[in-house]
């Protein structure tokens, strides 16, 4: 990753102030890695036993507000704390801010660019989980960090599990249903993208 980061910085892109989340499977025999940097999630769902799925997590949102998080951003003189607004005022979640200047508001705690958040403890280090793929597990979601805004993992796999023989049809209705949450709570929708894989225990 740290090759990557170089690369892109000798590129024509500006990084100072934008970047991306990255989340990303590799199956290798019968073991999933993945490995995530930022608030995009991986999703796996297994059969629950009684007709339905549960959701188990392959990766953890990088937030601020988690205490090494802060507290590696915070050895970087960097800030935690909300957008700035009147007191008592839902502000918003926790983000990354310069020691001294309210920039750059970043929500999540690593990301691939944002090179002034890289200053004060922002980094683009991935955390890699490992699993062993079981009889029971039926399909995983990689999905951007808007589809998981105001759905939760369970209720992802919930959408997703009616439709499982077309993924197609079963990123559709998550995304769909992502995009109505976000029309009935804000005024605008964040980016709401997801892949879906199968597992074909048969092959």
């Amino acid at each position: 990753m740290a090759n990557l980061c170089a690369e892109l910085r000798m590129t024509e892109i500006k990084t100072a102030f934008s970047g991306t989340t990255c989340v990303f499977g590799v199956k290798i025999r019968n073991r999933l890695f993945v490995a995530n940097i930022g608030d995009s999630r991986c999703v796996l769902a297994q059969d629950d036993g009684a007709g339905g799925v549960q959701a188990l997590a392959l990766s953890i949102d990088h937030k601020p507000e988690i205490p090494l998080e802060e507290a590696r951003i915070l050895a970087a003189g960097g800030r935690v704390q909300p957008l700035p607004g009147p007191p008592g005022e839902d502000c918003g979640p926790p983000r990354v801010w310069l020691q001294q200047v309210d920039v750059p508001g970043l929500a999540m705690s690593r990301s691939i660019g944002d090179d002034v958040s890289q200053t004060v403890g922002v980094i683009s280090v991935p955390e890699i989980m490992e699993h062993e793929i079981q009889p029971s597990d039926q399909f995983v979601i990689w999905a951007s960090d808007g589809v998981w805004e105001f759905i939760s993992s369970q209720e992802a796999v919930n959408i997703v599990h009616p439709f499982r023989g077309n993924l197609h049809q079963a990123a559709a209705r998550l995304v769909e249903g992502s995009c109505t949450r976000w029309k009935r709570e804000e005024e605008v929708i964040d980016d709401v993208t997801c892949v879906i894989l199968a597992f074909d225990h048969a092959a």
